[in-house]
């Protein structure tokens, strides 16, 4: 036989090889991305806690301060509850988003209104008990009365939301 066909037919033999099924071990499925993990029915891989927090603005030394002015401070704890990593797949630079609604529901405020973000797919891997943590807040007039915030985790696999009420005396 032709020691080139020889060669050829080895190292065709070689990639078939190469590319063909392999069986599972403890050691593959532990390499597996974290969203094609199963988990049980019962576990809730991602909790949210949502925490707002208003404050008066106090005006510079020297400006009239306008006394209806205040900041609320919106933070969203995102926690793995799981024993194992998960991904958390974003379609594009808005991971997260605040609402404020008013008492009849309808929007005052919205954190990503007038931003621009970026058009990148973003994964994002977290730990088993890890917790990522997104802030943001609000300088300005909010409506007296009673309010709703709304944080979002902006997952396409994990979508989350969270209301917490508070109100604006």
């Amino acid at each position: 036989m032709n020691p080139r066909v020889f060669a050829s037919i080895l190292f065709l033999g070689a990639i078939a090889f190469a590319c063909g099924p392999h069986p599972r071990t403890a050691d593959a499925t532990s390499q597996q991305p974290a969203a094609a993990r199963k988990t049980s029915p019962d576990e809730k891989p991602l909790a949210t806690t949502l925490d707002v927090k208003v404050a008066p603005v106090t005006p510079a030394a020297g400006e009239s301060g306008d006394s209806a002015s205040a900041n609320v401070r919106f933070v969203l704890h995102v926690t793995n509850t799981t024993t194992k990593r998960v991904e958390i797949n974003f379609p594009d630079g808005r991971t997260h988003d605040f609402a404020v609604l008013d008492s009849a529901g309808r929007e005052v405020w919205r954190w990503s209104r007038g931003r621009m973000f970026t058009q990148g797919v973003q994964n994002r891997l977290l730990g088993s008990g890890e917790t990522i943590t997104y802030e943001d807040s609000w300088t300005g007039t909010p409506p007296q009365g009673r309010l709703t915030a709304v944080a979002i985790l902006n997952s396409t696999n994990f979508h989350r939301e969270k209301r917490v009420e508070f109100t604006r005396p």
